[in-house]
């Protein structure tokens, strides 16, 4: 046993470097103990580390190693030891009321073991983890402390990213529900301490996806890429722990699309004029000197170089409204991002119809206007189309009088072009004839000097007629009230006396016969 004569009889043997020497391996037992960090070299196995026992300091060069963390491990070739957690055993880390500590990750997929937590700065855990019975939870248990926990306080202070189960047997149950980063804290009954873990929840999957997403090809962002997807993507590469190795390949791609985003936003979006289908040239204004190129609607790409005011100027032929054509400038090897145009419809080519009101038994024809290549109309009655007349010239007039008879009718005006082919579809207001009254009032021969009295309906002028002759019409002026100077013209009271209504558009309406009421 090569530890057999490493301490004899410690009564008789007082020496300094003896005494050290035993100090040292007992600390590094204690320190052990403590969980400080996730493995330890061997405090018994000194020579599997390649040490040998110095005559006069014993074994003092490897405990010094152990806790300076300058321990070789002879598989790795890495160091290892207690260093630089050190500080964890000053007073005021070691708190003198109940500690926390020895925390452990147990339960771990694919024989992983339980993984010492206290050293951790904050612990990887993927969304998609599954513990070694498959459970979608993570369990924290601690050596040191455990009955101290106050089950009512575990708390996660995110629970987008973490849920805490519960707390059964001295095991904290939580389980990842989302991407980030949080904290586990588990107080003591008393309140007076707190172990407080960060667990960052990540997706290596989710990470890759979003970095390929900012790429069309391997170097070349795509056009609908902007800060926030870069952003996006950042946040999820962050996340990750250092050991996916795929981090630094996705954080210099990301590196990459940002560059690439920067000198694209150093480049304008070039502005497209606008362009209806039978133009036959397009303008496209940039950067003096930028490389301006244009896909025109059948796929063809044309490009030309910006003069000194930053316009190109495309020939262009066969465009169809609603076709669409995009343009780039590129500028010292930077492109910018696409702008596109939807081609419009050609406006000399634009219908347009108006109506005028029909009035039933007023007015005979539906009259209106049109612009455009307008060959031809009819009405629609109720859903009964009519003949069609030809359109010469706007504005139009269409005989409807007996056609439409009520002012209920749905009646519409059609348009066609010289193909047959319906054009537009007017819809027109029909109305009832505003019913007209004449009452005058009672008129005295030698008193009066005018016929008084009210008007209602579409009354616009008036005239008197007397014995058969009708006199000057006059317009009305003081609607609901009229007068008409009647001094001279009506002399005996047996005078046959009528007084005449007219419409705007000179028509005599009808309305019931009033008496004379001449004295």
């Amino acid at each position: 046993n090569i530890f057999a004569t490493n301490y004899p009889q410690h009564s008789n043997d007082r020496e300094i470097e003896y005494s050290t020497d035993i100090a040292l391996h007992e600390f590094c037992h204690l320190l052990n103990m403590a969980n400080l960090i996730d493995s330890y070299p061997d405090v018994h196995g000194a020579t599997t580390y390649n040490y040998s026992i110095d005559p006069k300091n014993g074994w003092m060069q490897f405990y010094l190693d152990f806790l300076t963390g300058n321990v070789v491990d002879p598989k790795t070739g890495k160091l290892t030891g207690v260093y630089p957690e050190m500080w964890r055993l000053t007073p005021r880390y070691m708190r003198e009321n109940a500690l926390i500590s020895g925390g452990v990750w147990g339960f771990r997929p694919n024989g992983g073991g339980n993984l010492t937590i206290d050293s951790l700065e904050k612990v990887y855990i993927p969304l998609s983890y599954r513990n070694s019975g498959g459970g979608p939870w993570f369990d924290f248990m601690f050596a040191n402390g455990a009955d101290a926990i106050d089950a009512s306080k575990i708390k996660s202070n995110n629970t987008n990213v973490i849920k805490f189960l519960n707390f059964d047997n001295q095991i904290a149950r939580s389980q990842p529900v989302g991407l980030g980063e949080t904290s586990l804290d588990f107080t003591t009954k008393d309140g007076q301490f707190t172990y407080t873990k960060i667990v960052v929840i990540y997706d290596e999957g989710q990470a890759t996806e979003a970095v390929n997403a900012l790429f069309e090809k391997d170097t070349t962002i795509k056009d609908s890429t902007d800060q926030a997807a870069i952003d996006k993507a950042q946040t999820l590469v962050d996340l990750l722990p250092t050991t996916i190795t795929t981090k630094a390949e996705l954080q210099k791609r990301i590196d990459a699309a940002q560059e690439a985003l920067n000198n694209r936003n150093a480049i304008t979006t070039p502005v497209i004029s606008p362009v209806s289908e039978k133009q036959t040239s397009l303008t496209v204004t940039g950067l003096e000197g930028a490389r301006i190129a244009v896909t025109l609607p059948d796929g063809t790409m044309v490009s030309k170089t910006a003069n000194a005011q930053g316009i190109a100027t495309f020939f262009v032929t066969d465009l169809k409204a609603g076709d669409i054509i995009t343009a780039t400038q590129t500028k010292n090897g930077i492109t910018s991002k696409q702008a596109s145009i939807t081609v419009t419809p050609d406006q000399s080519e634009v219908i347009t119809v108006t109506t005028e009101s029909f009035t039933i038994g007023k007015d005979n024809y539906i009259k209106g206007t049109y612009t455009g290549d307008v060959a031809k109309l009819a009405i629609e009655v109720n859903g009964t189309l009519l003949q069609q007349i030809n359109a010469t010239k706007s504005p139009y007039q269409y005989y409807a009088k007996g056609k439409v008879t009520e002012a209920t009718d749905q009646v519409y005006v059609i348009t066609y072009d010289s193909n047959g082919k319906q054009l537009e579809k007017t819809k027109v207001d029909v109305k009832s004839q505003t019913k007209s009254i004449l009452t005058p009032k009672p008129f005295y021969i030698g008193k009066d000097n005018y016929i008084t009295g009210q008007l209602a309906g579409d009354i616009t002028k008036f005239s008197l007629t007397v014995n058969g002759t009708e006199y000057t019409r006059i317009n009305v002026t003081t609607p609901p009230d009229f007068k008409y100077y009647a001094n001279n013209i009506i002399k005996n009271a047996t005078d046959t006396v009528r007084i005449n209504g007219y419409s705007a558009t000179g028509s005599l309406l009808e309305f019931p016969t009033r008496n004379n009421r001449l004295t």
